[in-house]
């Protein structure tokens, strides 16, 4: 699943793409995309025309989204750039396996191969081979999940948060 606003920079499009050729290879694959945005309506016409409504979901704006983070067996940000991905963190931070490009803040919050997966932007071929290791290697991706949400927790805390905000002003 992902959770974006549905805009150019957030790269549905290759998500999609991705989704079609893995239900190639994995036909009973759910892909759930909740969010809003100027190219939703488009999206949901490339999911028709690309024949993949039966495995494609739009739930539209959720306003509390964490307990889909807990259903999602992979969370998927296929963005063209990102500061520091919100729904990325929360995904992380609720343990679930993700797999993101190479992109600022996404790169500054994965640790590739440890705490996710991290696949260079508009490329599609990486983006299935990421989520198709991650369907493949179930025990590998919750270990990922798991320290992902680890890394969340030491890093990027409210309590670590507060601390850097005042020893930066400290600082001055």
């Amino acid at each position: 699943g992902t959770v974006a606003a549905f805009f150019a920079r957030k790269g549905h499009e290759f998500l999609l793409e991705a989704a079609s050729r893995i239900i190639n290879n994995y036909p009973n694959t759910k892909f759930i995309l909740i969010g809003e945005g100027s190219l939703k309506t488009k999206m949901e016409k490339i999911t028709r025309d690309m024949g993949l409504s039966k495995n494609v979901e739009f739930l539209g704006y959720i306003e509390n989204v964490l307990p889909y983070y807990l259903i999602f067996d992979i969370f998927v940000l296929p963005s063209l750039g990102e500061g520091m991905p919100l729904s990325l963190l929360e995904a992380m931070a609720m343990g679930a396996p993700v797999v993101a490009t190479a992109v600022d803040g996404s790169e500054e919050l994965i640790v590739d191969g440890e705490t996710g997966l991290l696949v260079p932007s508009k490329d599609v071929t990486s983006l299935v081979e990421a989520i198709e290791y991650m369907i493949e290697n179930p025990k590998k991706a919750e270990e990922m999940g798991s320290a992902g949400k680890k890394r969340v927790k030491e890093n990027y805390s409210l309590q670590k948060n507060i601390e850097q905000t005042l020893n930066t002003y400290l600082t001055y």
